[in-house]
């Protein structure tokens, strides 16, 4: 066996460690890029979710879990958070 045999069985070429270097950045700038940026100013993503999490549930409770959907319940929860931090912003 020669030496080039040797490398081209045996190893992977330098290139492809390159290729997936540039997808993992490229994949980590579409994360970062997609990332949902709250709309009011000192509230992160962490602290909406929360807060949307916890109207949802008051709404749950004020009809006695009985009927509804935690589905409904959500998107209702976050349409309210979502005006009540652009209605900060505007002050």
């Amino acid at each position: 066996m020669t030496a080039s045999s040797k490398v081209s069985k045996g190893k992977k070429p330098a290139r492809k460690k390159a290729t997936k270097a540039r997808t993992t950045k490229a994949t980590a700038r579409k994360r970062t890029a997609t990332k949902k940026k709250s709309p009011a100013r000192g509230v992160n993503e962490a602290q909406r979710l929360r807060m949307i999490r916890e109207a949802a549930y008051f709404r749950a409770m004020k009809r006695g879990f009985q009927g509804g959907s935690p589905e409904q319940d959500w998107l209702e929860a976050e349409a309210e958070i979502e005006q009540q931090l652009k209605n900060e912003n505007n002050k």
